[in-house]
């Protein structure tokens, strides 16, 4: 069986300022990344360019909250218009994924410094996106993050590749949830999938997947992951889930 092709090569991080989207081509979609501002440069909220309704929204967030979740809506627009279709208010479902015309697939991530949106029109698959900091957490994550399998993998890696290992592995299930979430609905454990990056120690590739569903679900019919280390933002990884009939 050939499995997914690997990912295409993609530019470090963009010198933009922040708020000013920047479209990427990323694993057949469009992606839009927006540079987050630095918490001593958190323009007030009346300032951001969003929709009245978001801004509302925000209006109950911290300031910190305000400035990812804002910067994620700015990156989801931006990739919808690029898809030909007019958002609007970009506001949360009940399980706080954004909600968006059913004529887009998209998913979202951010960390402090970045927000990035994927998106494709609809075409019955549903996505998933996420991007990690490898150095964020410890290798005590790992109890809560891997199964049994999973944590004796990474024990036969280097001492010193192990945390960033992990960090892709919670970045490459992060992503999987996304894209399942639409179907599922509701909360699937860290131990419900267990994923086998290839090749095991480089900085792009894809990755095989286990399903251990507790309520015993149907999986797609096939869930493509590709992961790449995306300059020092971290470890980027998509996920597109095709159902069966």
């Amino acid at each position: 069986m050939i499995g997914p092709t690997p990912p295409a090569p993609l530019a470090a991080p963009p010198t933009v300022e922040p708020l000013e989207p920047r479209r990427l081509e990323l694993d057949g979609a469009v992606a839009v990344a927006v540079r987050v501002p630095a918490p001593d440069a958190i323009p007030p909220l009346d300032a951001w360019p969003i929709d009245p309704a978001e801004r509302d929204h925000a209006a109950g967030f911290g300031r910190r909250r305000q400035n990812t979740w804002i910067a994620g809506r700015l990156a989801l627009r931006t990739a919808c218009r690029a898809l030909g279709v007019e958002p609007g208010p970009i506001l949360p479902d009940d399980r706080r994924a954004p909600r968006l015309p059913a004529t887009v697939s998209a998913s979202l991530t951010h960390t402090d410094r970045w927000a990035l949106a994927w998106a494709a029109p609809a075409d019955g698959r549903t996505r998933g996106i996420d991007l990690e900091d490898p150095t964020r957490g410890g290798l005590h994550l790992q109890k809560m993050l891997l199964t049994e399998a999973e944590a004796a993998d990474l024990a036969t890696r280097p001492a010193a590749r192990q945390q960033s290992e992990l960090i892709r592995r919670f970045a490459l299930k992060e992503a999987v949830y996304k894209a399942i979430d639409p179907r599922y609905r509701r909360y699937v454990d860290f131990k419900e999938v267990a994923l086998w990056p290839d090749p095991p120690g480089a900085e792009a590739g894809t990755a095989r997947i286990d399903w251990i569903l507790a309520e015993g679900e149907a999986p797609p019919a096939e869930m493509i992951l590709r992961w790449r280390l995306w300059g020092d933002a971290g470890w980027l990884c998509t996920a597109e889930a095709r159902w069966g009939g």
